[in-house]
């Protein structure tokens, strides 16, 4: 029996190494699902993490986020609509502004007793 996250950590074994991504609009695909299709917003997260930790693709990359968005039942035209646009994106500012403010600098991120 296998649990958790299966690291891609450059493993020959993967098909790709990898890739350190800057995941803004990996944020944006989120903040599309919870605000549009709520019910899909934490399988998209789940999908993201797994693209993105185990097999180190590039979440910058709007085709990765696309694929993503049609695995997780997105409809992909509005998905990719809203990625174009400049939807989100002050909302995902505004957030990265508060962590920051409070030193987060990644996700997940976790707060006991703060």
């Amino acid at each position: 029996m296998q649990c958790g996250i299966d690291f891609c950590f450059n493993d020959e074994a993967k098909s790709s190494a990898k890739v350190v991504s800057n995941t803004f609009d990996a944020h944006r695909l989120v903040l599309f699902a919870q605000n549009h299709h709520s019910e899909l917003a934490d399988k998209v997260v789940t999908l993201l993490f797994q693209a993105y930790q185990e097999k180190g693709l590039n979440v910058a990359k709007k085709e990765v986020l696309l694929e993503v968005a049609a695995e997780a039942g997105l409809p992909v035209e509005e998905t990719s609509q809203f990625l174009d646009s400049q939807a989100g994106k002050e909302e995902i500012r505004t957030q990265d502004t508060e962590a920051k403010r409070r030193n987060i600098s990644g996700v997940p991120h976790f707060t006991i007793r703060g």
